[in-house]
């Protein structure tokens, strides 16, 4: 039986459709990582949906033996390489738990079928691909728009509980800088 976090996050993307979000949900797995487990490797072609219910993932990629944070993904969140693994495209990252956490995995050819046999799964499909899309672009946006210092400021406005629960090292690999200056900018405030 699924957790009342996925139920939340499902419901508003499937209106009006208890029996269409009950078929959804029993297609999940249900999973407890430990930290460093691994759900996707870099290499690998992405098969499913990872839906956080506790814990947290981290998207990272390795450059050169160091671990760069691309995304933290904490709870009622989701996550794939989805463009990747459509494509059949072996993933360039690795999403793995950055704590101990609980999460619900979507098989992506089971989600193709349920859309085709049940059009209110067609549209959560098409909203859940948004809501990535969406998720991305911001991130991106991070990037593109802010300085270092301007990020952190983002992040202790935006996000703040990812500063209680992500390392200062793995905080600064996600904002772009080393761990030196992330400490020098906190300083500062």
């Amino acid at each position: 039986m699924a957790n009342v976090k996925l139920l939340e996050y499902l419901s508003p993307l499937i209106p009006d459709s208890a029996e269409s979000v009950s078929l959804l949900v029993s297609h999940f797995e249900h999973k407890v990582l430990q930290k460093g487990d691994i759900v996707l490797k870099e290499g690998e072609i992405c098969t499913a949906f990872y839906f956080v219910e506790s814990g947290h993932l981290r998207t990272c990629y390795n450059k050169e033996g160091v671990k760069i944070n691309m995304h933290f993904h904490l709870e009622g969140s989701i996550t794939s390489d989805h463009i990747n693994g459509k494509a059949g495209i072996p993933s360039e990252f690795t999403i793995e738990a950055g704590e101990k956490s609980e999460i619900w995995v979507l098989n992506r050819e089971t989600l193709v079928e349920l859309c085709h046999a049940d059009p209110k799964i067609m549209i959560f499909g098409r909203r859940l691909l948004s809501r990535i899309l969406v998720d991305l672009s911001a991130h991106s946006n991070l990037f593109r728009m802010y300085t270092p210092a301007e990020r952190y400021q983002y992040i202790e406005k935006n996000s703040p509980h990812l500063l209680q629960r992500v390392s200062l090292s793995n905080l600064a690999s996600y904002l772009g800088m080393n761990r030196r200056t992330l400490t020098r900018i906190r300083a500062k405030k």
